[in-house]
Order: structure tokens, then sequence, then C-alpha cells
């Protein structure tokens, strides 16, 4: 009799949930993980496939005081004396074409005011001047804060109102172009700064999902890569890469998690199917 009694109790089978229709997962966000030096070649593939003069991109940290640290885009480019806003073989514009003197903007516009030459007393290098396809190519893709109090910069974009704004600037680099260390030319580099790198990843990445809802992007730091290096005092660590999370936030999930939570006034109230309670 006891021997039956634990035979049964061998071939029973415990309970469990077996759920036959699982709940969606309303995904929020979606995480990308790359890196400083990734991020940087799509942004140069993109650009350096748009400008015959883009030289390449650079990503700058600013500090707001109510978000913390973010991230803007500088793009640098390497003008042609010869440039014209009209699209080359390639299907390419020149970003930035020689400036007529008629056409100069104050001193305070540029970075620099007057370029000079090494070892040249006061000589001025011929400078340049944002052209017109490239104001109307990168005017969507500035930070707000620097647009917004010229309401017009979108929809009649041109090179005063990019000066005024202080978004272009002009500056000399020094770059050795061989092996000899007194081979040192200068180089006049054209940057477009305050880029929002967010806004070129929605661009690059897509504003809309497969079901047409609102796409938003923001980069975040996760973690610096070092490397030891050999010196005379021995090893030290050098920073040889940036470990870059991309965040991808569904813009309309996210209002329905803000009325959940009471943040907006559309909030609805939610009354259980089992029992006599309401959410």
């Amino acid at each position: 009799m006891e021997r039956a009694y634990q035979q049964e109790a061998e071939e029973r089978e415990l309970l469990e949930f077996n759920v036959t229709q699982h709940e969606p997962f309303k995904e929020t966000f979606s995480v990308e993980l790359t890196t400083a030096t990734n991020l940087m070649y799509l942004m140069d593939k993109v650009f350096g496939s748009v400008f015959n003069d883009f030289h390449k991109s650079q990503i700058v940290p600013i500090v707001n005081m109510t978000s913390g640290t973010g991230y803007e885009l500088n793009l640098l480019f390497r003008s042609k004396a010869n440039a014209v806003e009209d699209v080359d073989g390639e299907g390419k514009v020149s970003a930035f074409v020689p400036r007529m003197e008629a056409e100069a903007p104050t001193s305070r516009n540029t970075m620099f005011s007057t370029l000079k030459k090494v070892g040249t007393a006061s000589k001025t290098i011929n400078q340049f001047m944002i052209s017109q396809p490239a104001c109307e190519l990168l005017r969507t893709l500035f930070m707000d804060n620097w647009t917004l109090r010229d309401q017009k910069f979108i929809a009649d974009p041109n090179a005063k109102r990019y000066c005024n704004l202080g978004l272009i600037g002009e500056r000399t680099v020094q770059e050795n172009l061989g092996y000899m260390n007194n081979n040192n030319v200068t180089v006049i580099e054209n940057i477009v700064m305050h880029i929002d790198v967010n806004k070129v990843l929605q661009m690059i990445k897509g504003d809309k999902d497969e079901n047409g809802e609102r796409l938003f992007y923001q980069i975040r730091p996760v973690m610096d890569v070092y490397a030891n290096v050999q010196n005379p005092s021995g090893m030290i660590p050098i920073r040889s890469e940036t470990v870059i999370e991309i965040l991808r936030l569904n813009g309309d999930k996210f209002e329905e998690v803000k009325a959940s939570v009471g943040a907006t006034q559309k909030n609805e109230e939610i009354v259980s199917q089992i029992r006599n309670l309401r959410y």
C-alpha cells in the first residue's frame, strides 16, 4: 500500500502557469553600443558623400546646467581656392567658396578675422564663406538653442544668417606633409559648429519606425578604453577609445508612459476585469 502511494506521488505532475497568449512588450527605448571612432566614421561617410571639401567631423562635449553633459558636432572643411556653388562631376557640392570682399562679414563673426602665412608678416590669405547649397542642406541640423532667435533661419537660410548666429568659423592649422620636421604648411579650415549629433542620427537611422511612430536619438558615453604606452618613466595609460551608447526613443510610446504616470492630463482610469478594483 505504501509503495503504491509513493508511485502515485512520483507520477503526479506539479502545477505550473501556462500563459497561452503573451502580453506584448511595448518597447520604449532601444540601445545600440558603438565606439566614438565608429560614430565619427559614420558621420564622415554621410557628409563626405555630399560635400567635396569635407575633411572630418569632431564630437565636442558640452556642459548644460540643467541636463548635464551632452555633445555637439563640428564639421571641418578644407576649402579649395577655385570652389564654386555648382554640383561637380561626382554629384557633390562645396560647403565653402571664396568670399568676395563686398560680402565680407564683420570680424566678430569669424574665429580669426585675418589669417597669416607662416613667416610672412601681415599677409592676408583668401578667406571663404559658406555656400548657399550648404546653407540649405545643413539648416535643420543645428542645436535648437543656437537658431531659435532667428525665426526665419530654416525657411530662408543664407550665409549672413549663419554668421550672425555664430554657426561658422575659420581657422588655420599647421600640418607636416612630409618626413622633415620643418616641412610645415598652413592649412585653412572652415568650421560649421553646433550641429546636433542626435538630429544627424535621426536623419541617418530614420525618424519613424515600421508603424510610423516617431523616433528620437541620444548618445551618451559608457566607458573609456585605455592602452598602456611606454615612455621614459614607464608604462602610462592613454585613452584610446570611448564606448558610446546610442539610445533610441519611441516618441509616441513615451507619451503614453507620461500619461500613465500623470505627467500629462490624458491619463485614464483603469478598471480591473477580475475584481472590483480601480487603478
